[in-house]
């Protein structure tokens, strides 16, 4: 890489530190071009050049945080499925808690403005895909339901747990647990004779710790 391309690489990420400690601090709504531009050291002229608006920075925000994910999605291999779609729930779970008051701060402005799209919702719907039709081609799920269709579900129910999270109501294990749930009960929509029991019993286990249920007997 030229020295151009690192010098300009350097701006993108003093720019995205800048606002993401901005977000983290005062919130969404704080987040102005201007503000970003001094707080990164860069005339407003650079920051509007390097992202043309804010939405443009909150997308780079999302995908960062997102990129995190995928690398460490690596170390679940395809050939599990089922081990994998639990990873997209609790890798996501804990770099999102893990992530500082920005992605707090990101989410409640999501609840706030629910007209908006969801900048994570393509990518994130995508991991599940990907986990559910593995586990199809495998026999693990029948094949007569969408694994697209699936996948967005999955996704759908972990955003509302962490929306949950973020306005106080969960913390990260009750994030995981209800997340988790919703994802054992998309499977077992699909699920073949032979995976069933299993994810009965890590429906069972769950049940306790996200409703009233008593915990069902062996």
């Amino acid at each position: 890489m030229s020295q151009r391309a690192l010098a300009k690489e350097g701006r993108r990420a003093r720019i995205l530190d800048a606002a993401r400690a901005i977000v983290g601090l005062d919130g969404a709504a704080a987040l102005s071009m201007r503000k970003v531009a001094r707080s990164a050291g860069v005339s407003v002229t650079t920051l509007y050049n390097l992202f043309g608006s804010k939405e443009e920075i909150r997308l780079a925000l999302c995908a960062g945080l997102l990129d995190g994910i995928d690398r460490e999605l690596e170390r679940f291999p395809l050939d599990r499925p089922i081990e994998r779609a639990e990873a997209v729930i609790t890798v996501g779970v804990a770099h999102v808690v893990g992530a500082d008051e920005s992605a707090r701060a990101g989410l409640l402005a999501m609840a706030q403005a629910p007209e908006l799209p969801d900048p994570a919702a393509p990518r994130a719907s995508e991991m599940q895909r990907v986990a559910f039709q593995a586990a199809m081609d495998r026999g693990l799920l029948r094949g007569d339901l969408c694994a697209g269709a699936l996948g967005a579900r999955v996704y759908q129910g972990f955003s509302q747990a962490a929306l949950d999270w973020a306005a106080g109501r969960f913390d990260e294990a009750e994030f995981r647990d209800h997340a988790l749930y919703g994802l054992y009960v998309c499977l077992l929509a699909a699920a073949s004779d032979s995976l069933r029991p299993q994810l009965v019993a890590s429906i069972a286990e769950l049940e306790p710790r996200i409703t009233h249920c008593a915990p069902r007997a062996a």
